[in-house]
């Protein structure tokens, strides 16, 4: 094993805010990145979880799916995550996961009009 080489890609078009490391050792790391998009607010969730798919990783879709008071107006674009479709076009919150490197995983969430990418990673030495 390289030591704590976990990778994942970032959203396209960002500005690293800032990073906070917030434990590591031989085999494990474990922190956060905040970023904001081009136009200064939270990164679109779902479009960095179809990024995300299209680098093969698993995605599944946490919190703020569904609520009707922002959904209905919208339109109905299902989305086939790992843990099945949905059929809201907005979430804001995600958990992904690549297959080439077990152990690893990210989760998006938004926080104070930003975009937090928390980041863990245990391997095996």
């Amino acid at each position: 094993m390289r030591y704590c080489d976990f990778r994942f890609p970032l959203p396209g078009n960002v500005q690293i805010l800032r990073t906070n490391l917030d434990g590591g050792g031989f085999d494990t790391i474990g922190g956060a990145i905040y970023v904001v998009g081009p136009d200064g607010g939270p990164v679109n969730t779902r479009e960095y979880a179809e990024t995300l798919q299209k680098k093969y990783w698993n995605v599944t879709v946490g919190s703020g799916v569904g609520c009707p008071d922002v959904t209905d107006n919208c339109q109905d674009v299902p989305f086939a995550s790992s843990n099945g479709v949905i059929h809201y076009p907005l979430f804001d919150e995600i958990s992904a996961g690549s297959v080439d490197q077990p152990g690893g995983g990210i989760t998006v969430g938004t926080e104070d009009r930003m975009t937090k990418i928390r980041f863990s990673y245990f391997g095996d030495y």
